[in-house]
């Protein structure tokens, strides 16, 4: 009886270890949270259950340049829809090297403001994403290349 019940336990945590290990990791994580509250994380794993979106948007270079490009990605509004975050007055956008943008709400509600992944049907080069926050109402000092938090 005993043995019998070591083998089950060694065939469940067998099992366990298993499902573990063949999970899918994502390649990208963005960590969205506000003051007081628990941190939520959208990946890329996230990606078939929200609409993703294609946009042109021009970018206005500081030197007053422009330079026309084709975005696909989903927009920050539909991304704080799909956490569950619905109450807000702006956000925060962070990059991994600590640069931020603060967006009020009517630009994060705007259908231009995307979180794109893919420019001109290619995805992002290394130091540009895998995520860059697109601001297309704004200047490129709006824009967040390795999107890494949004703090609402």
């Amino acid at each position: 009886m005993l043995r019998r019940r070591v083998t089950l336990v060694v065939l469940v945590l067998m099992l366990a270890l298993t499902f573990s290990a063949c999970r899918e990791k994502p390649d990208w994580e963005i960590v969205f949270g506000s003051s007081g509250a628990e941190e939520l994380v959208l990946s890329n794993l996230d990606l078939e259950e929200i609409e993703q979106v294609e946009i042109t948007a021009t970018k206005l270079r500081k030197d007053g340049s422009e330079e026309e490009q084709h975005w696909r990605g989903i927009t920050l509004k539909a991304a704080l829809e799909y956490l569950g975050i619905s109450e807000y007055e702006g956000v925060v956008a962070e990059s991994a090297d600590g640069y931020t943008v603060q967006l009020d709400k009517a630009t994060v509600d705007d259908d231009g403001t995307l979180l794109g992944m893919e420019l001109n049907g290619n995805e992002l080069e290394e130091g540009d994403g895998p995520v860059q926050l697109v601001v297309s109402s704004a200047r490129s000092n709006m824009w967040v290349k390795q999107l890494s938090k949004i703090t609402v």
